[in-house]
Parts: structure tokens; sequence; C-alpha cells
């Protein structure tokens, strides 16, 4: 196991040494038969191969150990993702094309399909996608060129920039998370317009994707913050026009709810304890 964690360090240089101390002083400690390790991104191993590649050229991605498939789309939210198709599978059998849609700091939408996931969100790093409490989401690159060009910014002040000070808390001109912009809908409703916009896009992406859905999950820290916009999501989702969803059509919102919602509300300690940890004793 450790040999194989070890090949791993050149891809996440921060998480997997320290992933490997824990294990040898776990080793040395105590006495358990087994070590269970999980990671977030292996959901996202066999994602297809057209939705994790990108359209770089080969030859100058062989500077990362010549591994030419170093640069790829992952997602980062795999426990919840396998987690909240586990769960609505358990209430209705037909389900097989998820909607699932965490809600952390950093938020992801993934498609799913019979077990699979066909759409993330999320890219080589969790800041592509949708803005989080600080993260920006997704954004033209020659933004950054231009940044530091005009601004003289090195890469760790654009990093801190992009990943510290933008998102929600940008939009919202102070401090703020998921949550915030929906118990407070006035004060932050910018911030709270373009999430929903660009969950609501995202949604969209894994719909053609699957041709269609049977159920969104909503989980993460912040999924109780979800009931709020999950009735306009749904709404939107069941086919309905924008413009009519906007209006509060009655038929678009009635065709909305006859799609399953699941609030996973699980921690992610517990999901662990009870979906993995049975798993391996078993």
């Amino acid at each position: 196991m450790l040999p194989a964690l070890e090949e791993l360090i050149s891809e996440s240089p921060l998480h997997i040494p320290l992933a490997i101390k824990l294990i040898k002083t776990l080793e040395r400690a105590i006495p358990v038969p087994d070590i269970l390790l999980l990671f977030e991104t292996a959901f996202f191993v066999d994602l297809p191969i057209q939705e994790r590649t990108y359209a770089l050229d080969n030859e100058s991605m062989k500077i990362f150990d010549g591994a030419l498939d170093s640069i790829r789309r992952f997602g980062y939210h795999g426990l919840y993702h396998q987690a909240a198709y586990r769960r609505i599978g358990r209430q209705h059998k037909n389900a097989g094309r998820v909607i699932s849609i965490c809600l952390e700091p950093v938020p992801e939408v993934v498609g799913i399909y019979d077990g699979k996931p066909v759409y993330v969100s999320g890219g080589s790093t969790p800041m592509e996608g949708i803005p989080g409490n600080t993260t920006c989401g997704e954004i033209d690159l020659g933004i950054l060129l231009l940044i530091e060009e005009k601004k003289n910014l090195g890469p760790e002040m654009i990093n801190e920039m992009l990943t510290r000070n933008s998102g929600l808390t940008a939009v919202a001109g102070q401090q703020v998370t998921i949550e915030d912009i929906f118990v407070d809908e006035e004060k932050y409703k910018p911030a709270r317009n373009l999430f929903e916009y660009r969950v609501l896009l995202s949604c969209g992406a894994a719909i053609a994707l699957m041709g269609g859905y049977d159920a969104i999950v909503f989980s993460g820290k912040y999924d109780r913050a979800a009931e709020k916009p999950s009735k306009g999501l749904t709404a939107r989702l069941a086919g309905a026009s924008w413009h009519k969803a906007r209006q509060g059509s009655r038929t678009a919102i009635a065709e909305g709810e006859s799609k399953p919602v699941l609030y996973l509300r699980d921690s992610l300690d517990k999901i662990i304890a009870e979906d993995y940890c049975v798993l391996a004793d078993g």
C-alpha cells in the first residue's frame, strides 16, 4: 500500500506525504489488522475520457514526470456524491440518473448515471466550476494573464486572490458563506442569484449528458440551506422554460416537485462510518 502511495506523491504533494506519515504512525502506535484509506477523488477515476480531458498538447504535459494524464479533470467531494447515490437508491429503486449537489465551501455538482459519474463541475483543482465561499469558480485564464501583467502579481498572490478573496465573498462585499446568502436573501441577492445561476447551468449540463434525471440529492456542510434554492431549481430542471419558472408557473412547479429531492443531512464522518466502515467489515 505505501509504495503505491509514494508513487502518487507528485500528483498530490501536499496531501499524500501527510497520509503516509499518518499510516506509519498508526502502524507503530496501534496494533490494528487493517487501515482503510478513503480518497475524495477516487469516485472520479473512471470519468469518461471526454469529461476528464483538457484540450492541451500532450507533449507539453510530459514535464509532469512523463505522465500524459497528469493534467485532467477530477471531482473533489466523491464520498458525498457516492453516498448520495446510495441513499437515494434505497428509497427510489428507479433513480438511475442522479444530480448530486454538494454544498461545501467549494461546492460541486455531479451527474451520476448508474452509479458512475459522467459529469463534474469541478476541474483539475477545486477552483474550477461553481463559485464557493471564497473561491472564484470558472474563470477565463486570459484574466489571470492580464492580472499578472497589470498588477505585477506572482503566482502565490494570484492564488491567494482566487482562493481566499473571491467567490460569493467578493460578490457580497464581505465574508459570507453559502448558508448566509440564503438566510438573508435581500442583503446578498447578487451573490445568491449568481450562485443559483451557476448551479443551474451545471445541472443542465448533467441532464444533457444523462438524457434527463430521476432525482436530486443535496449534501455537504450547507445542505440545509438547499431547501430554499431547491424548489426553484427543481421547477426549472423539470423542463419548464426559464421565463415560466421565473413567473412561478403552477405547472412548472408541480412538475419539478414530482422528482424526488433528498437532503443527505449526514456529516462526512457519519457517512464514512456508515457507508465505508461497514463495507470494509463485510
